[in-house]
C-alpha cells in the first residue's frame, strides 16, 4: 500500500530531487517509470515524509507568487496529492488543513475544482467522526455546484441525495424534509426522462410522514410516488430506471394499506 502510495504521489506531480527544494510545476512530473525505478532504492518510510515536504515547499512557492500565468488548475490537483498522500499516512487532521488551503485557492481563482476538494474535505471529516463538519462542507460544495450546473443537473441531483442522507444519519429531519421538497419540485418540472429520479424523494418523503404518523401526508406522497411509477412506464417504458423503480410500486402499495 505504502508504494503505491509514493508511486501515486510521485505521477501527481512531485519529483525526485529531494534536496533542491521546489521547482516549477512542468519539472515536477518526474516519469511514471522513473518514478518506480527510484522508489525500490530509496526507504519508502523516509521518502513519504520528504515527498511531503517537497508538496509543501512547492505550494508554499506558488502560493506566494500568484502569478495570472501560473497553471492554476494544476497547481489545485497538487492540493489533492497532498492531501491524499497525508491520508494515507493516517494524518488525516493535516489533510484537512491542505484541503482548506486548496478550497481557498479555487474560491479565489474561481476554479470550479474547489468544489471536489470541499467534497474530499467533507469525507474526511466524515472518517473521523466530525459530523457537523461533514455536513457543512457538503452544503457549501452543493450550493457552488448548484450554481455552476443549475439545481436541474443530473449531478447536483446525486450529490442532493447524499446530503439528504447525511441529514437523516444526523436526524437533522426539518433539513431532510426541506432537501427532500426542493429535489421534488426541481425534477417534476423536468421534461426528460430525467424526470423518473422524482420516485426516490417521494417515497423518502412519504415514509418521513409516516413516522411521524402523520397519515395524510404520508398518503398523499406514497400515491404520488405511485402515479410518478406509472407516468414513468407510459412515456419511458425501455429507460433503465424505469425498470429500477418498477419493483418500489409494490412496496409502496404494501405501505399503503399498512396506513391508517
Amino acid at each position: 500500500m505504502l508504494r503505491h502510495m509514493v508511486h501515486c504521489a510521485l505521477a501527481m506531480g512531485i519529483i525526485w530531487g529531494l534536496s533542491g527544494g521546489a521547482v516549477p510545476l512542468a519539472e515536477a512530473k518526474a516519469p511514471w517509470q522513473e518514478a518506480q525505478a527510484k522508489a525500490e532504492q530509496l526507504d519508502l518510510d523516509g521518502l513519504s515524509e520528504k515527498a511531503v515536504a517537497l508538496y509543501q515547499a512547492t505550494l508554499r512557492e506558488y502560493e506566494s507568487k500568484d502569478a495570472e500565468t501560473e497553471p492554476k488548475s494544476e497547481f489545485l490537483s497538487m492540493y489533492i496529492s497532498l492531501a491524499y498522500l497525508l491520508e494515507q499516512m493516517g494524518r488525516p487532521a493535516e489533510a484537512i488543513q491542505v484541503y482548506d488551503r486548496g478550497i481557498a485557492f479555487a474560491e479565489k481563482h474561481q476554479l470550479t475544482e474547489g468544489i471536489g476538494l470541499m467534497q474530499m474535505a467533507s469525507d474526511t471529516y466524515g472518517d473521523l467522526g466530525d459530523k457537523a463538519n461533514q455536513i457543512a462542507y457538503w452544503e457549501r460544495s452543493l450550493v457552488w455546484e448548484e450554481s455552476e450546473m443549475g439545481a436541474a443537473h443530473h449531478t447536483v441531483g446525486n450529490d442532493q441525495k447524499r446530503l439528504a442522507r447525511l441529514y437523516k444519519e444526523d436526524n437533522q429531519w426539518e433539513k431532510y424534509e426541506a432537501l427532500l421538497k426542493k429535489m421534488i419540485l426541481v425534477r417534476q418540472g423536468l421534461q426528460d426522462a430525467n424526470r423518473i429520479s422524482v420516485v426516490g424523494p417521494l417515497i423518502d418523503l412519504a415514509e418521513l410522514y409516516s413516522q411521524r404518523q402523520d397519515t395524510v401526508l404520508a398518503r398523499q406522497y406514497y400515491e404520488e410516488a405511485i402515479k410518478a411509477i406509472h407516468k414513468a412506464k407510459e412515456d419511458y417504458p425501455d429507460d433503465i430506471r424505469t425498470e429500477m423503480i418498477l419493483p418500489y410500486e409494490a412496496t409502496v402499495q404494501e405501505a399503503l394499506a399498512k396506513l391508517p
